[in-house]
């Protein structure tokens, strides 16, 4: 028969406490002369009994093992309406851009209480204005401010959401995430690289068809889809020389722009029977597997690093003494009496650079043809050339004293040309593109 009017709800918790730590009061408790909202700071802290002592010098006994005395929380945040009426020389602000119960009064409330400085943190700006500009600044009650918030929508069985519907592309705030949609798309679809290209490019021809590619057509009008490496699921058309991912592909041969690609690639995923699609068991597998012609040119391109030699008294100190480097060294850099040019089909001396991974493992040599006076070879017209992988690639060229500075260069001879002028003060990198400074950590 108890009037329920003034029934107060509390969640149990468990928090650390040591000494020094800042509390503050949450309920009135008049028989032990306890208030709410009256901050202290802890003396000392024990699992039997805390003590705390207010601004005041009061004295508050804590039984943390007593419901009773867990009328308390840390004191060094408070709501807005605790902070109603008092002033603080800084302030910091962390408001919910979507909150039910932001509003342009707590706002005030929050931006007001600073005699000094402010700072705002929010979770979306738009929103959060959005909030202030629309919403009552009246008080209300729970109740009141649960009925006016919008029942949330939660999706269950929705299989086919459409992408801006679809929880997978949402931020934090429930707002469609472009990027996250692209993320998944281009990492999910690849999975079905086989029979997405079956599916739009009919029968592969078999004869043409290896480990690494799926060959459509013949000749010089055959389209190849990569299966191995990470670009499997990237093709190449010969007679149009139209190259791309798989929502090129989808995009080329359904006549589709980019935005309906990928919306049609979301719809492949979400179902895949409906579109003959099975994704490969062993994708994952097959993106860490090397495509046969690039292992090839990698295996080409250790041995040559392997039967190559330093460079004093070879041609390729003659080549870098005439560009200005007196005494060239390094640990990467070599020649080789007789590198393959594919473009004469003649053995060539040359400057070898090592390209390597993070991990010091070659991956690819840039080659630098010489001629038999130490000059660069003007027989040729790619010169220098890359044997093997070199994108996402480095060559580690020098490691200077300089624990703060690193330079780097895309060019071999700029290299050299850096690390006399600072006389090997500072760490150089080169790498073969401006692009791949992004691979470097």
């Amino acid at each position: 028969n108890k009037d329920h009017k003034f029934t107060s709800l509390f969640a149990k918790s468990e928090k650390p406490l040591s000494t020094g730590d800042k509390i503050m009061t949450r309920f009135t408790d008049k028989e032990r002369g306890i208030k709410a909202n009256v901050p202290y700071h802890i003396l000392s802290a024990t699992n039997e009994e805390i003590t705390a002592q207010s601004k005041d010098g009061q004295t508050l006994a804590i039984n943390p093992q007593a419901l009773k005395d867990g009328h308390w929380d840390y004191a060094y945040t408070r709501t807005a309406d605790m902070a109603q009426g008092a002033t603080y020389q800084h302030v910091i602000a962390a408001i919910k851009g979507m909150g039910a119960l932001t509003n342009l009064r707590r706002a005030y409330i929050d931006l007001s209480r600073a005699s000094t400085h402010v700072k705002l943190f929010t979770d979306n700006p738009k929103a959060m204005m959005k909030s202030w500009l629309s919403k009552e600044v009246n008080k209300h009650s729970a109740i009141e401010t649960l009925n006016t918030i919008p029942p949330q929508s939660t999706t269950y069985f929705n299989h086919n959401a459409l992408p801006h519907e679809d929880t997978r592309y949402q931020d934090n705030n429930g707002d469609f995430n472009y990027n996250q949609f692209k993320t998944h798309i281009n990492k999910e679809l690849p999975k079905y690289t086989e029979s997405l290209a079956i599916n739009l490019l009919g029968q592969p021809n078999k004869s043409k068809s290896d480990r690494d590619h799926l060959t459509f057509g013949i000749g010089k009008s055959a389209i190849k889809v990569s299966l191995t490496g990470e670009h499997r699921g990237y093709f190449k058309d010969y007679t149009t020389g139209e190259k791309g991912s798989l929502i090129n592909l989808v995009m080329s041969y359904k006549e589709m722009n980019y935005k309906e690609a990928m919306a049609e690639a979301h719809n492949m995923l979400n179902e895949p029977n409906k579109y003959q699609l099975e994704e490969n068991s062993k994708h994952d597998k097959l993106l860490q597997t090397t495509p046969k012609h690039i292992a090839q040119f990698e295996e080409r391109a250790k041995e040559y690093v392997q039967t190559s030699q330093p460079l004093k008294g070879t041609l390729a100190e003659t080549y870098l003494n005439k560009l200005g480097i007196e005494q060239p060294q390094g640990e990467h850099v070599h020649f080789h009496q007789s590198v393959y040019s594919s473009e004469d089909k003649s053995l060539h001396p040359a400057m070898i650079t090592n390209i390597h991974n993070k991990d010091g493992d070659t991956k690819a040599i840039e080659v630098t043809y010489l001629d038999f006076q130490g000059n660069k070879d003007d027989t040729l017209d790619i010169n220098p050339r890359t044997l093997g992988t070199k994108s996402k690639h480095l060559t580690q060229f020098h490691q200077g004293r300089d624990l703060h500075t690193t330079i780097i260069s895309t060019s071999i001879e700029n290299s050299f040309a850096i690390n006399q002028a600072h006389q090997g003060q500072y760490d150089i990198i080169n790498v073969n593109h401006k692009n791949d400074i992004q691979n470097i950590s």
